[in-house]
């Protein structure tokens, strides 16, 4: 805060739509690297979307398939 309050132009990150919270390296991030919560999510990353989408289905099924398999296998152990 105390380099937001001088009676100079204050810097860029002062102007945050919550003053209160006051973090230089928050308004770098948002500024020069473009980086916050869900900006990856753009049209130009649906290629790397493509290529990971078989190694993210494949890893589901086979998170499923061992999930039915422990559950079964659970129950036939249990069974009486």
């Amino acid at each position: 805060d105390r380099h937001c309050s001088s009676s100079v132009a204050s810097p860029g990150w002062c102007d945050a739509a919550t003053p209160d919270y006051f973090s230089l390296y928050r308004h770098v991030q948002e500024k020069h690297w473009d980086v916050g919560l869900f900006r990856y999510y753009q049209r130009k990353q649906v290629p790397n979307f493509l290529l990971a989408a078989p190694v993210l289905a494949s890893s589901f099924a086979g998170g499923l398939l061992w999930i039915r398999g422990s559950a079964a296998s659970f129950r036939m152990r249990h069974a009486r």
